[in-house]
């Protein structure tokens, strides 16, 4: 059975499979990748959280970060190309 801190450490792993090999998708895909690389690592903290916070803290974060980043770069493309 799992335990909630193996999520967390799956949730690492992910993060940090993304962080090093830096994945640049198109725009018609981007939804897809966000979900993929930033939220279910997010999921994965979130169930965990109780069992190490601090590392799910800072799994998490990032990862907002990382969406913010994401979006902002999709709506700053798609107003400039209109």
């Amino acid at each position: 059975m799992f335990t909630k801190k193996i999520l967390i450490y799956i949730a690492l792993l992910i993060t940090l499979i993304r962080f090093f090999i830096p994945l640049h998708p198109d725009f018609d895909t981007l939804l897809v990748w966000l979900f993929i690389l930033y939220i279910i690592p997010i999921i994965l903290c979130i169930i965990g959280f109780k069992s190490d916070k601090l590392i799910a803290t800072m799994i998490t974060i990032p990862n907002l970060m990382g969406i913010g980043y994401r979006l902002f770069i999709f709506f700053n493309d798609f107003l400039h190309l209109k």
